[in-house]
């Protein structure tokens, strides 16, 4: 009997090696591709990153694109099935462009790294359905250098990590992407995976750094779903690629800030203000603010980011050196006695440590500045500044006592450099009716800047330097009952 038995399970191994054979033909031959990917992206903590979120108009959390066609080869898979239905962990994914199917951070999955999510279509006819399964990766722990030379490749080692492929973006200052690999169609997607040992680096091309500037580099290590994930879909087309975005800050100029301030105060014209005006320590003259920050630091604002222990230099006709106040900040009195000059072309060099740098600026003339013969105690004055030619404004008021009791001046050096980044055309400015509780003699201040071209800067980061000068003219306002 032993031969007899032999012959049997010989006879049950060809036929299992015979279904097996099948099922791999009618999977390769399978006409449903399913290609997709799935993409965490965390809100980075770091002020610079999560502003180049904003300004790309990215979405934090997990997004999919999942694209469905039918195809038998590479070349067919622009042929896309519309009105199937899919689904990401029994989320139902929204079809925008025909076999285009998305899941949104609204849709509420929360992405686990170590987690196996399941794709699950069914055809427009219903008779046909397929399943692809990948494990969600931890992000890559890739070393992207904070200090890049512009215009030349950046070099990223994946040794040893796992990944399959990267998908990698960079961004520019304003949010634009300056270069990317995300693919856009199911033969991108397919193109991407065809991997066979995986990913051991990764090469951005220079292009992606075109200029002197900041750059936020977001890098995923993505894993594909193997053979075995896939179920009733082709196995050769199809596959399901997961991973997590992390965000890098990348400077391809130098880090060594400043932003500088020029303002002239004249002498007013009616004496009754000259002593309100020196008890709001407005006094008349020429005064100088400079605030040296390093770019480079690991902190979310500038003022965190102060270089104390520098030097500061006013070019003029003569050098002058500002005085060092700490926390990054260095001053010129007016009773230095430096001369404003209309037109004349101001210096600002700058250093701490090895780094140094240089500011320049041509100094304007003064705003025009129109307020009432007389105003009314607690009523709101208007201010129009439309069709002034300058980037930004600050106005005061001063009572007869010299207290300002209005102040639209930004309190933060972070604040000014946000008016900086944003100026906007100047227009009419409100100053609310408890400006003017009583009668009497009030003055009303305007200080008009101009911002210095940065292509007059050298050795200065020429996103976040900047240099305002400017003029201030102050106006009597008596108000009345």
């Amino acid at each position: 009997m032993l031969p007899l038995i032999v012959l049997a399970l010989s006879g049950c191994g060809l036929f299992k090696a015979v279904e097996d054979f099948k099922t791999t033909i009618g999977n390769l031959t399978n006409p449903v591709v399913v290609q997709g990917v799935i993409l965490e992206l965390s809100m980075p903590e770091d002020a610079l990153l999560q502003a180049a979120v904003l300004d790309a108009g990215l979405q934090p959390g997990l997004t999919a694109t999942l694209f469905v066609a039918d195809a038998s080869n590479a070349s067919e898979l622009d042929q896309a099935v519309a009105g199937a239905s899919v689904t990401l962990q029994g989320v139902a994914a929204a079809e925008g462009d025909p076999g285009v199917f998305s899941i949104w951070p609204t849709d509420g999955l929360v992405y686990r790294a170590g987690e196996t999510w399941r794709v699950g279509i069914t055809t427009p006819d219903g008779q046909s359905e397929g399943s692809l399964s990948v494990e969600l990766p931890s992000p890559a722990p890739v070393l992207i250098p904070e200090e890049h030379p512009p215009g030349e490749p950046m070099q990223l080692d994946l040794t040893g990590l796992g990944f399959d492929s990267v998908l990698a973006y960079v961004f520019d200052s304003t949010g634009e992407i300056t270069w990317t690999n995300q693919p856009d169609t199911a033969l991108e997607v397919f193109d991407l995976t065809q991997s066979v040992d995986g990913v051991q680096s990764f090469e951005i091309p220079g292009a992606a750094f075109p200029d002197e500037s900041i750059y936020a580099v977001a890098v995923a290590g993505m894993v594909h779903s193997r053979t075995d994930d896939l179920e009733g879909v082709n196995t050769f087309l199809s596959n399901l690629m997961a991973g997590q975005l992390n965000m890098y800050p990348v400077f391809t100029s130098p880090g060594l800030t400043a932003v500088g301030q020029i303002l002239d105060i004249p002498e007013p014209e009616d004496p009754r203000l000259s002593t309100a005006l020196q008890r709001a320590d407005l006094s008349p003259g020429t005064a100088a603010t400079v605030f040296l920050a390093d770019a480079l630091a690991d902190v979310p604002t500038l003022e965190e980011a102060a270089m104390p222990g520098g030097t500061v230099t006013l070019l003029t006709e003569e050098a002058i050196d500002l005085l060092d106040e700490g926390d990054g900040y260095y001053t010129l009195s007016p009773e230095v006695g430096v001369t404003w000059e209309t037109g004349a072309t101001w210096t600002i060099d700058v250093a701490n440590g090895p780094a140094s740098g240089a500011l320049q600026a041509v100094l304007p003339d003064a705003p025009e500045l129109l307020v009432p013969e007389q105003h009314r105690a607690n009523t709101e004055l208007v201010v129009d500044l439309t069709g002034q030619l300058f980037q930004s404004a600050v106005l005061f008021v001063v009572d007869a006592d010299g207290e300002i009791v209005f102040s639209n001046e930004p309190e933060t050096i972070d604040e000014l450099a946000d008016i900086i980044a944003q100026p906007l055309p100047l227009g009419p400015v409100a100053i609310p009716a408890k400006t003017f509780p009583r009668p009497g003699l009030y003055g009303v201040a305007l200080a008009a800047y101009e911002h210095a071209p940065t292509d007059g800067f050298t050795g200065l980061n020429p996103e976040l330097s900047a240099l305002l000068s400017g003029r201030m003219v102050v106006a009597p306002l008596p108000v009345v009952p």
